[in-house]
């Protein structure tokens, strides 16, 4: 399958981190690369992790480096206990002016293969366990911290061959597709036109359908819809909206189209999907 390149945007423009917690009873697929290092915890849950072109089993206590453009995807395997995951995502020049970092920067590079450091101690874990609650400043002391532990282990595991080689949009495809999703992503709670995109890209509609299928692997509005959806999805987790509101907040013009996309992305109703992550948050 082609991956999905996707767009980094943080809600605080000035961090040098975008840090975020997960937390899901099941995943669908989403095989994606982005130029930022992603840094992945595994707090709880279990499944298979694909990176470039290894496949292998990921449990509680992982921590994962991806290095700049390189696939990958979390496949969450069902059970009692959701899969819950602290992401850290930053740009690659992150440690342009500091040279005292020097080995963590050969770690960003041993990163373009996958590096993966397998039940990390408590010396790790624990100050990571706080990250999404400290402050901008807080967490770049951390992260920092967390980086430069981390590149002072000797036990990280290379993931991919020396030769694997991970796909690359040429930048004039980058810049117009960054134009595109970024208008996703501000107006998906709106109704959106194929005149929109035609306008914004300049292309005719159907090259611009044919372009788009062709650089994301699927139709635009499936993308836009499943951009949707995981706006709806965190939601029905972080809220007691009721669904009718949440699928009008994310650009459903009607429920049963909403229900459909939803089920059709997550294999569950959204209803469901509340209720069974309530219930196992709870247990």
């Amino acid at each position: 399958m082609k991956p999905v390149f996707e767009t980094i945007r943080s809600g605080d423009t000035l961090a040098s981190f975008h840090v975020f917690e997960v937390q899901l009873a099941s995943k669908p697929s989403h095989w994606h690369y982005h130029p930022e290092l992603e840094l992945t915890w595994v707090i709880s849950g279990q499944g298979t992790r694909f990176v470039g072109e290894h496949i292998g089993p990921f449990s509680p206590g992982d921590v994962m480096l991806t290095g700049s453009n390189l696939p990958h995807d979390f496949n969450v395997q069902e059970a009692a206990e959701p899969a819950k995951f602290l992401v850290v995502q930053f740009k690659s020049n992150l440690l342009a002016a500091l040279p005292e970092m020097a080995p963590v920067a050969e770690m960003f590079e041993r990163a373009r293969r996958g590096l993966l450091f397998e039940a990390v101690d408590r010396s790790l874990s624990e100050p990571l366990a706080q990250l999404t609650s400290y402050s901008s400043a807080q967490q770049c002391v951390c992260v920092l911290d967390t980086l430069r532990r981390v590149g002072e282990r000797d036990d990280g595991r290379l993931l991919c061959d020396d030769t694997y080689a991970p796909p690359l949009l040429a930048q004039a495809q980058l810049s117009r597709l960054n134009q595109v999703i970024d208008y996703v992503r501000d107006h998906y709670n709106e109704a959106i036109a194929l005149d929109d995109m035609t306008e914004l890209t300049s292309m005719t509609p159907t090259s611009f359908c044919r372009w788009f299928r062709k650089t994301m692997d699927c139709s635009f509005f499936s993308y836009v819809n499943h951009y949707r959806v995981e706006q709806a999805s965190r939601l029905l987790l972080s809220s007691d909206h009721p669904i009718n509101v949440i699928a009008r907040d994310c650009g459903f013009d009607t429920i049963s189209s909403f229900n459909r996309w939803f089920q059709r992305r997550t294999g569950v109703a959204p209803r469901t999907f509340r209720q069974r992550v309530a219930k196992q948050s709870a247990s």
